[in-house]
């Protein structure tokens, strides 16, 4: 039986914003009695293609991770409303 949501956390420590990834996962592993059972957290580093054989065992794969786009704005302001508007269809029921 497959669990039901793995949240990946990615990056690396030593590399300033790179931690993000693995900051948000230690803060939610952290407080994971406020989340459902069903999530498993995972530290997953740098270990890139290394983590694919983890996807089929999970129905939802949440991935944390950043990007440097070297102060560039990337992503425009519009984007991120339409994302939070979707937060609740693209994440889970259960999983708040």
């Amino acid at each position: 039986m497959k669990k039901k949501i793995a949240v990946i956390g990615l990056g690396n420590p030593l590399r300033r914003y790179d931690a993000i990834g693995i900051l948000l996962l230690q803060y939610l592993s952290q407080n994971k009695k406020k989340l459902s059972k069903t999530i498993d957290f995972i530290d997953g580093g740098t270990s890139g293609m290394n983590l694919l054989h983890l996807l089929g065992d999970y129905e939802t794969v949440l991935l944390l991770d950043a990007v440097n786009f070297k102060g560039k704005d990337r992503v425009k302001p519009e984007y991120l409303d339409a994302i939070a508007a979707d937060l609740d269809r693209l994440v889970p029921k259960d999983f708040l």
